[in-house]
């Protein structure tokens, strides 16, 4: 299998929940509006200066946990999760159209075609997510605390209206056509098993290194010694390694949207790469 596999997923994903439309009009839709909407979150994840809003829920000392349903918040002590909350929030502001990219803000109201458009992007955040569950940092803590305060922030965001609050997007989307005997979440983790090299590079030395250790120390000097380090660096350490991160998310993305682009000029039709039977029932987070 190749990136043609993530592609044809993605667009499986999407054409799965038909939505408006005439079958030709919708079939024209879905790779057209798939392609735009990549070539957007592979602009949003480049660069929008955006990383300090990004990490500012992240930082708090608190979190809520997705097993505990009193809202307790515990402390968080690994520097990994920290990194991955940051990533995914990066990835929900563009679910919600609130990029800052360069000529590539993401809000598009207009038309009988909102639904699907928010529905695609909400897809591609979603693959996205599950991409980085197989990734160096790994941590369902961090994506879930992503979710979690994005959806607190309610319509009051930056841009106002937030897909996440409005239940239009949710954590594991792709639950919704679990009927049908598909998962985006085991069908990526079928492809990646597949692909060595993507999955070293996902597993990157440096930032694994970074997302293992605690917070609050620095690597010891000498045997029996400890850096305590402040909020400045920690912000810095994880702003950088999500970034780092990100970049080589954002090259994955970017084969994808050659295959979608492939594929749409040749007029295919948007089916599962891989078969019902290989994509199990997703499992609860632990």
């Amino acid at each position: 299998m190749s990136y043609a596999t993530l592609g044809a997923l993605l667009l499986h994903y999407v054409s799965t929940r038909r939505l408006q439309g005439t079958q030709k009009e919708y079939k024209h839709s879905l790779w057209k509006d798939t392609e735009v909407q990549l070539q957007k979150f592979i602009a949003h994840l480049n660069e929008d200066g955006m990383d300090d809003m990004y990490y500012a829920n992240c930082k708090n000392f608190g979190w809520q946990h997705p097993h505990d349903p009193t809202g307790t918040p515990y402390v968080v002590t690994r520097m990994g999760d920290r990194i991955i909350c940051t990533i995914m929030t990066r990835a929900l502001w563009f679910a919600n159209g609130w990029s800052k990219a360069p000529e590539m803000h993401t809000e598009d109201h207009s038309g009988g075609g909102t639904d699907l458009k928010d529905f695609i992007r909400c897809g591609i955040v979603n693959m996205f997510m599950h991409l980085l569950e197989e990734s160096a940092c790994a941590s369902r803590w961090g994506i879930f605390y992503a979710w979690y305060s994005v959806k607190r922030m309610e319509n009051e965001g930056p841009f106002g209206r937030n897909l996440i609050y409005e239940g239009k997007c949710k954590n594991g989307m792709e639950q919704d056509i679990q009927a049908k005997g598909w998962s985006m979440k085991e069908s990526i983790k079928q492809w990646l098993s597949t692909h060595e090299s993507i999955r070293n590079s996902m597993q990157n030395a440096s930032v694994s290194t970074n997302c293992s250790r605690n917070i609050g120390e620095l690597p010891t000097q000498g045997k029996g010694n400890k850096n305590t380090e402040d909020g400045d660096i920690v912000k810095e350490q994880v702003v950088q390694t999500a970034k780092t991160l990100s970049t080589g998310m954002r090259n994955i993305f970017t084969e994808i949207k050659k295959e979608v682009k492939a594929s749409g000029s040749k007029g295919e039709d948007a089916q599962s790469p891989i078969p019902a039977s290989a994509a199990a029932t997703p499992q609860a987070p632990t």
